[in-house]
C-alpha cells in the first residue's frame, strides 16, 4: 500500500493464467538494504549467523506479517477455499525473491569477519 501512495505501480508477470505482481524498484532497493545490515553487523563485530539474519531482517519480517494475515483469515473464515497456488505465490513473492535480493547486496560481507588492526 505504501509503494501505490507513493506512486509506484507493479509490473505485472503472467504465469498462466495467474497475475504476479512485482515490485521491481522495491527488489532494486533490496540489495542496498542487505548490504547495509551485512555491514553493520559485521562492523558492530557479528558473527556469521548474525550478519545473515541481520541481511535477511526484512525478509523476515515481511513472512512473518504475511502469516499472521494467513492466520487471520483462516480464523476469520475468509480462507474458506484455500488457494494454496496463490498462498506459495504470495511467499513466492515477498520471501523467496526479496530474500534473494537482500543476499545479493549481503554475499560481499558474510565471509570472515574484518581483522581488528
Amino acid at each position: 500500500m505504501i509503494f501505490r501512495h507513493m506512486g509506484l505501480r507493479p509490473n505485472i508477470v503472467w504465469i498462466g493464467h495467474i497475475p504476479v505482481l512485482l515490485y521491481v524498484q522495491w527488489l532494486a532497493f533490496l540489495p542496498l538494504a542487505g548490504t547495509a545490515g551485512a555491514f553493520l553487523s559485521r562492523r558492530g563485530g557479528g558473527g556469521f549467523a548474525t550478519r545473515l539474519r541481520s541481511a535477511l531482517f526484512p525478509a523476515m519480517t515481511i513472512c512473518g506479517l504475511v502469516c499472521l494475515g494467513l492466520m487471520w483469515m483462516a480464523t476469520t473464515d475468509r480462507l474458506d477455499r484455500p488457494r494454496w497456488l496463490y498462498v506459495v505465490l504470495v511467499l513466492f513473492n515477498s520471501v523467496v525473491l526479496p530474500s534473494i535480493a537482500l543476499l545479493t547486496g549481503a554475499a560481499p560481507f558474510l565471509n570472515k569477519p574484518r581483522q581488528q588492526g
